[in-house]
């Protein structure tokens, strides 16, 4: 990309399960149990899981079409949470039974990577959307910009 500001966040691996479906290996039923039958000394468990994962916070705003409080001035990018959205995952469980009342286990889950991008440009030819980074000025205590893409003069 030449230019432009571009957004970009991960979600965290953080996250609530909501759906779990199970099915044990050697039962003929799905169960939620983890438990083989009387018999059987080893056992796996897959679940299919849908995650739903907190929104990645971008609340100061990155880019703007003018000085933030003046009439008419927009703000393109930033300024709200970025929503992730429900994301799938699987938990697979693997186990063996050395005796009646001993056994091992071992369970592990995967949550793939999501990245969210937004993107802003401009051409910078006439009549094109000027571009602006919103900063707030300590030395004049005010709102100010600085240029990103203008207008003829140069691209964003």
């Amino acid at each position: 990309m030449i230019g432009g500001v571009m957004l970009r966040t991960s979600a965290p691996a953080f996250a609530m399960v909501l759906m779990t479906v199970s099915a044990a290996l050697a039962q003929t039923t799905v169960s939620a149990s983890t438990t083989p039958p009387a018999g059987e000394r080893f056992h796996v468990d897959a679940e299919a899981l849908v995650w739903w994962l907190k929104d990645s916070p971008a609340p100061v705003p990155l880019v703007s079409t003018g000085v933030l409080g003046q009439p008419g001035t927009q703000v393109l990018l930033g300024g709200r949470d970025v929503d992730t959205g429900a994301q799938p995952g699987v938990r697979l469980t693997v186990g063996y039974r050395l005796t009646d009342s001993l056994g091992l286990e071992a369970s592990a889950f995967y949550l793939p990577t999501r990245t969210t991008s937004r993107r802003v440009e401009s051409s910078g030819q006439s009549g094109s959307q000027a571009l602006f980074i919103p900063f707030f000025d300590a030395t004049f205590q005010r709102e100010n910009t600085t240029n990103l893409a203008s207008p003829g003069l140069f691209a964003g």
